[in-house]
């Protein structure tokens, strides 16, 4: 037998081959030096299977902890000396990012961006992040949405996710977002509809398989769906014995 202290408490573990278990309260551990520790000393494979997840999500809190650690660091790297060599500062960083963590360079731009944006844009997201209640995958989401919005309209939609974000998936917080884009100043996403509508068009692409794919950009949701069921209504026109699709 071996004991690990937690805290101002013993924690006893018999290493016999039996199922162990877990300290307490370690689902509800910041994210830290402590919690570390303490995972440092957890044995899954000699866990129940309930404790294992517990165990996983404390892993994934310190995981998203260190990742806050990191895009904070990148930020710091693309500090400008002035507000003039912001551009340069960025371009050199990102190269300095390329060459220091071996990234692509496509690569150490999208993870700058990423960065800066969640320095100087959304600084509450990159807060839950230290946190470990909002993880990258969620952070990127929030980010993305957003990059379109103004700095304050940007924050008011994130501070009224930020707490339901741990608790939704990717694709359900980027609905929440965009309906919220909308809600949060309507005036903003009218003039932003307005100005897309301009730049409407449609584009074609070839394919692999010798096909072409054609793609309508920009085009109002009315004007989308008639044309779909224009289209759905030839389609069926052509049914026969020879064509089902």
């Amino acid at each position: 037998m071996w004991i690990v202290s937690v805290g101002v408490g013993i924690v006893e573990r018999m290493f016999d081959g039996e199922i162990h278990v877990i300290p307490d309260g370690l689902d509800e551990m910041v994210p830290g030096p402590f919690l570390a520790a303490v995972l440092s000393t957890v044995d899954v494979r000699r866990v129940s299977d309930h404790d294992r997840i517990v165990v996983l999500r404390a892993q994934r809190r310190m995981v998203t902890h260190f990742e806050a650690s990191v895009y904070e660091s990148m930020a710091a790297v693309s500090e400008p000396d002035t507000e003039d060599d912001r551009g340069l500062a960025f371009e050199a960083a990102a190269l300095e990012l390329q060459a220091g963590l071996r990234l692509t360079r496509r690569s150490a731009d999208t993870e700058l961006s990423l960065a800066v944006d969640l320095r100087e844009r959304l600084p509450g997201v990159l807060a839950a992040m230290g946190d470990g209640v909002v993880d990258r995958p969620r952070a990127r989401v929030m980010v993305n949405e957003t990059a379109h919005l103004s700095v304050g309209t940007a924050r008011d939609v994130i501070d009224q996710v930020i707490e339901k974000a741990p608790r939704l998936t990717t694709g359900q917080l980027r609905v929440l977002i965009r309906k919220l884009c909308i809600e949060t100043n309507p005036e903003e996403a009218s003039d932003r509809f307005e100005q897309a509508i301009t730049e409407r068009a449609v584009i074609t692409e070839p394919t692999d398989h010798g096909t072409t794919n054609i793609f309508l950009l920009n085009v109002s949701p009315d004007r989308a769906t008639a044309a779909t069921d224009h289209l759905t209504y030839l389609a069926k026109s052509l049914r026969g014995p020879d064509e089902t699709r």
